[in-house]
């Protein structure tokens, strides 16, 4: 039986901080066991004592880019989302390499609470399930859009105040239009 030898120093959140580190030196595409194991000086599969595979340390990238993230109820249900979408976009902007590694599998945890907590608030204020849905699913794709136009994109060569107002703008416009939908289907149900 192959018995795992364990690397002295060697846990998880060391392999997480030179994954990182390797993909916003170098690009996600740069990400393997192999590069990890290399710039922590350790064998590639000492990392498996730690990390599962490939996709679960990519798993674990996006989650240490978002982990402050918090959706954060308030008064005004607009305030809290917009809220939530800038703190996505502040995290992937102070990462740009990692966003493409949202495309590799399962949403990192953060975000999924995050999505979850905004449906729930939604739900609780009356907008039914499929409609809160739709909603937080097209601020999702507004949000990764612009930064895949951001980051990757012609926007990419204006400056970060100008980048800031044009996300605004698509922002607000999202959820001006989203109030106008609540304030039609309360006075005409269908």
């Amino acid at each position: 039986m192959a018995t795992r030898t364990v690397v002295a120093g060697l846990d998880r959140d060391r392999i997480v901080d030179a994954a990182l580190a390797l993909v916003d030196r170098e690009g996600a595409g740069a990400l393997s066991m192999r590069r990890v194991a290399g710039e922590l000086r350790a064998g590639t599969m000492s990392l498996y004592n730690h990390v599962a595979d490939k996709a679960d340390l990519e798993r674990l990238v996006l989650e240490r880019v978002l982990a402050g993230l918090r959706y954060e109820p308030a008064a005004d249900a607009a305030g809290a989302g917009r809220d939530f979408a800038h703190a996505v976009r502040n995290a992937f902007l102070a990462h740009p390499a990692t966003i493409v590694l949202l495309g590799t599998g399962a949403g990192p945890e953060p975000m999924v609470q995050g999505l979850a907590a905004s449906h729930d608030d939604l739900v609780a204020r009356g907008l039914d399930a499929g409609t809160a849905v739709q909603m937080i699913g097209a601020v999702s794709r507004y949000v990764i859009g612009s930064l895949l136009g951001e980051l990757f994109g012609p926007a990419a060569s204006r400056s970060r105040a100008e980048r800031d107002r044009a996300f605004d703008f698509g922002l607000d416009a999202m959820f001006l239009g989203f109030e106008r939908m609540v304030e039609r289907d309360v006075e005409e149900p269908r």
